[in-house]
This record gives C-alpha cells, sequence and structure tokens, in this order.
C-alpha cells in the first residue's frame, strides 16, 4: 500500500495477474487528474505473467488475498470510491468479486488495447453481501 494524496477520498487497486497494470493505471490517474488516497499493488508471488494462475486452488487464493487487502485498506482509508484495474483471468475476476461485499462503490476499468490506455467500465455501487 502507497499513500498517495491525504486529502483523496479514493482507493486505487492495481491486479496484476496476467500482466502489470502499473503503467497503465498511473496513465489514467495522470491524464484524468484523478487523485488518490492510497495506491494497492497485487499480483502473484511470482509477478504477473500469462501462467501465473495454474490451477484452481491458485486462483482461489489470489482472489482471497486480493479481497483481504482490499478490506484492511478501506477499513484504514475510509475511500468513498475503490478504482479497480485489473490484468487478470475472467474467472479470477469473478472470484474477487464474490470475496468483496460490504464495500464503497467499486469503480471498474477495462484496458483497450486499440489505445493502449484504461477507460472506465462498470460502476459496482452496491457492493453488499
Amino acid at each position: 500500500t502507497h499513500p498517495e494524496d491525504h486529502s483523496s477520498r479514493a482507493l486505487v487497486v492495481a491486479l496484476s495477474v496476467s500482466r502489470d497494470v502499473t503503467n497503465g493505471m498511473r496513465q489514467y490517474l495522470a491524464d484524468n487528474h484523478l487523485r488518490a488516497r492510497a495506491v494497492i499493488g497485487i499480483s502473484p508471488d511470482g509477478g504477473p505473467s500469462q501462467s501465473s494462475v495454474q490451477n484452481e486452488a491458485q486462483a482461489r487464493a489470489i482472489a482471497v488475498s486480493t479481497a483481504h487487502a482490499v478490506k484492511q485498506a478501506v477499513d484504514r482509508y475510509r475511500p468513498e470510491t475503490i478504482h479497480l484495474f485489473t490484468a487478470a483471468p475472467q474467472a479470477l475476476a469473478v472470484l474477487v468479486g464474490r470475496h468483496l461485499s460490504a464495500l464503497p462503490p467499486v469503480q471498474l476499468y477495462e484496458w483497450r488495447p486499440e489505445a493502449n490506455n484504461y477507460c472506465k467500465s462498470l460502476l459496482l455501487s452496491d457492493v453488499r453481501p
């Protein structure tokens, strides 16, 4: 977790599983003047790669640790919105979502390869059990 702007009420989560999202996420934040109270970087132990998730057990472990890190950051920083940048298999994204509940709104972003950048996709505004 890296504190950024103490006046911001945004928490940014960078989930890098199949590739590193850091540069694209940072570029989006800069281009859109989005300041974050904290940025959490999450990746598998061996780092992001196309082969970082080999089986269901690994996927579940990443999902559980991601949810735990996000919930700890929410408790610590009390954000109004969570901004989630991901590069992960869709099945893993679903598992992460299943483990996240009772959160402030979560803004999702998707990577646009043709533009080489992130854009807003869905806003999950009622993330409760």
